[in-house]
């Protein structure tokens, strides 16, 4: 039988996204910050701002993933490989993995630029398009990645 999030507990809503938001807020605190202090020796590398918006978004783009996952259940094939052809778990009205993917990846794109307008705001930070990108690069790889655990555990099976 299907899941919708809909049809969710309020437990189990509560442990796939609660990561994602603590993390979320995390982000929104440091965007909230005037300074973002240099930390250590990698405050020295040309780019680092970089560096530090592709990890927080590669990190929050895999908890948007784990989010996704957790809510919408395998269908009729959990536990079970996947044919090879598929590429996903099979079921009756799955939500399929590379939906799961987009719903994870619109869902980071739309919180990075919510960010960036939020920095706007904030006295000493911009909003940069750049910025953007990075973060929404961050995101896609998180999620792949996860993605890809996810893909690789449920073929293997239990």
């Amino acid at each position: 039988m299907d899941r919708t999030p809909r049809e969710l507990s309020p437990k189990r809503l509560l442990v796939s996204w609660l990561p994602a938001a603590l993390w979320a807020g995390l982000i929104f605190y440091l965007s909230s910050q005037s300074e973002v202090a240099a930390p250590g020796p990698v405050g020295r590398l040309p780019g680092w701002t970089y560096i530090g918006h592709w990890c927080e978004y590669f990190i929050l783009g895999a908890l948007l993933f784990r989010g996704v996952w957790l809510s919408w259940g395998r269908g009729e094939g959990q536990g079970q490989a996947a044919p090879a052809t598929a590429g996903a778990p099979s079921g009756s009205g799955d939500l399929r993995w590379s939906r799961r993917y987009l719903v994870a990846i619109v869902i980071g794109a739309l919180y990075a630029a919510s960010d960036e307008w939020h920095q706007a705001y904030v006295p000493g930070r911009t909003a940069d398009i750049s910025d953007w990108m990075t973060d929404l690069a961050g995101a896609l790889l998180g999620a792949l990645a996860v993605a890809v655990w996810h893909l690789d555990r449920d073929r293997k099976g239990p």
